[in-house]
């Protein structure tokens, strides 16, 4: 559902041809490493998108 909000909703309003929605969890921790982890999954994300 939200998904299909970000891609259509948004993305069409904003006339994005393609999009795509990931969901990034548990963003709320103070573990350095996970928030670290989090920002390579993010970096990882953002080069490979086509």
């Amino acid at each position: 559902m939200i998904s299909n909000y970000l891609n259509n909703g948004i993305a069409g309003y904003a006339r994005m041809q393609e999009s795509r929605v990931e969901f990034l969890y548990e963003t709320i921790s103070e573990s350095k490493e996970h928030i670290e982890s989090l920002l390579e999954q993010a970096y990882q994300i953002g080069k490979h998108y086509n």
